[in-house]
């Protein structure tokens, strides 16, 4: 997920929305903070998280001051009045401040209320918009999320004013890594239903999973200090037993919403449970490769797969959940995957994740990887399925792209245009026992545990001079040896865009050392034993 600083003030002074476009947004019209975002105020600008990979913004402190204002109750009108007091210009008259205050309203709104897809080619967008609209018409976030019952947050303005800021008494920090994390992954259970082949999570065994109680004190902390969403996975969630017991504590204290994902069975009950927290389940993921038996034995080591997971699925869609699915392919289910998307569509399936197989750390074997034959019939497929249903956009996650030789311009540019690391930096991974890693795809092992709050504050880790060594600043002595000791990227590699950790732990065994994607690295893209 790319995160970058975005000039939101320069960006909104050079606005150049049209008298059309202004005269469409009327004075009396309410609009919302869209509920897939969250606002926090940091030192001197406003935190703006979107849910799952929509984007983080951090905009100018006036700007983020004024997004508090659309609360559902105000109108363009009345968020002007607000407004025209601070209109510099002591020789104009009230009502003329007034009109000034109430166009600049209505052009933070023109804005805000579109997506970056509406905004593409307006010289003042930032390539780093959010793919979707901050702001929403009252009636459209009604029509929008009615049916997922979503929160709607409203913020005080009042804890926006600098006086408030978290780090107020701390000086300034560098805004590529923030006071606290945005998102909390946590690992409730080692324990799962299948032995998937290409299963990338190096399970550890015979642990000991914190208390609920301690979980609960995690949770409420995770309040105080403002953390937007907690992601919670194992193993498999669905066999943690206090599940419901954190969700409904999750629930209480309205964190953005979370995809549930799952391949062990969910009886009704169950699912009747998950649906009275509709409102913190955004979508829930069920992962299944084929429909044929055989194959799946194969591919998880569990009998009668298919026929649990569509039963699970018939469940979840009974009880009003927002129902999802993720396949992914190898040769060895690839022929079946056009006749599962449709067999998951008439199941109620609403999205279906396309993944071809990518390297695992853990149990990889070359003979899970896609020929260029196996892509070529599967994008035929794709577009076949496309047709049949215009309305999925269906497309393929690891795709060809990238396995074929490339210039040397191509890597660099490439890697110019890498999304900031945000291991370390904006997210962090909470193992069953309290042990904390950077990633939530990192082995679990001691070389890279950097914390435990089974017995520490979330911030104690996050402060962590471990933690900093692992991500935003690391030792650049310990690159010794390396392409990255003497190149002259290294600043702004190892101290700005970060490299990714997950990449060279599971590859390489190594994190100090140039990723794999690196136009400078030398080494094969294979883990050294």
């Amino acid at each position: 997920m790319a995160t970058r600083v975005v000039p939101c003030c320069a960006i909104m002074m050079k606005a150049n929305q049209s008298l059309v476009e202004l005269q469409l947004i009327r004075d009396h019209s309410i609009y919302v903070l869209n509920p897939l975002f969250r606002l926090r105020n940091e030192f001197d600008y406003v935190l703006i998280y979107g849910f799952q990979g929509i984007g983080t913004w951090r905009l100018h402190r006036s700007y983020g001051v004024l997004t508090t204002l659309f609360d559902g109750c105000r109108t363009i009108l009345d968020i002007a009045n607000i407004v025209s007091p601070m209109v510099d210009a002591d020789d104009i008259f009230p009502e003329h401040k007034l009109s000034i205050a109430l166009n600049f309203v209505k052009s933070f709104v023109a804005l805000m209320s579109k997506s970056k897809a509406e905004q593409m080619g307006r010289s003042n967008v930032n390539s780093s918009f959010p793919s979707e609209s901050l702001l929403l018409l009252q009636e459209d976030a009604t029509r929008l999320y009615a049916d997922q019952n979503m929160f709607h947050i409203s913020y005080s303005t009042d804890d926006f004013l600098p006086s408030k800021s978290r780090l107020a008494a701390n000086g300034p920090f560098h805004l590529i890594r923030d006071s606290v994390p945005h998102i909390l992954n946590w690992h409730l259970t080692s324990s799962c239903s299948t032995d998937c082949r290409y299963c990338y999570l190096g399970r550890r065994t015979n642990i000991v999973p914190m208390h609920l109680e301690r979980i609960f004190s995690l949770i409420e902390e995770s309040i105080r200090i403002g953390v937007f969403s907690i992601e919670l996975l194992g193993g498999d969630v669905m066999l943690y037993p206090y599940l419901i017991d954190v969700m409904q504590k999750l629930h209480q204290h309205q964190f953005l919403p979370m995809t549930l994902s799952t391949k062990s069975f969910v009886s009704l009950n169950v699912a009747n449970s998950l649906g009275k927290l509709k409102e913190l389940i955004y979508e829930m993921q069920f992962s299944i490769d084929t429909d044929d038996d055989m194959i799946a034995r194969q591919l998880v080591g569990t009998a009668n797969f298919p026929e649990t997971i569509f039963e699970s699925i018939d469940n979840a869609v009974h009880t009003g959940l927002n129902v999802t699915a993720k396949s992914v392919i190898t040769p060895y289910n690839i022929f079946t995957i056009p006749r599962l998307y449709r067999k998951l569509r008439q199941h109620g399936v609403q999205k279906i994740r396309l993944a071809a197989y990518s390297r695992s750390g853990f149990h990889h074997s070359d003979d899970l990887f896609l020929a260029p034959e196996h892509f070529e019939w599967l994008y035929r497929e794709i577009e076949q399925l496309n047709s049949e249903f215009p309305q999925d956009q269906i497309q393929l996650q690891n795709g060809q792209a990238g396995l074929e030789p490339r210039s040397l311009e191509s890597l660099k540019e490439s890697w110019s245009l890498r999304s900031l690391c945000t291991a370390g930096r904006s997210t962090l991974m909470i193992c069953s026992d309290g042990k904390v890693i950077p990633c939530e795809q990192m082995p679990e092992t001691e070389e890279y545990f950097c914390g435990d709050v089974s017995k520490q504050s979330i911030m104690e880790v996050w402060n962590g001079d471990k933690l900093k060594e692992m991500t935003y600043g690391m030792p650049h002595e310990k690159f010794k040896g390396q392409p990255c000791y003497n190149c002259e990227e290294q600043e702004d590699c190892l101290d700005h865009m970060g490299i990714c950790i997950r990449d060279l732990a599971v590859h390489y065994g190594n994190i100090y050392q140039p990723p794999p994607n690196c136009y400078r690295n030398i080494l094969p893209f294979v883990r050294q034993t």
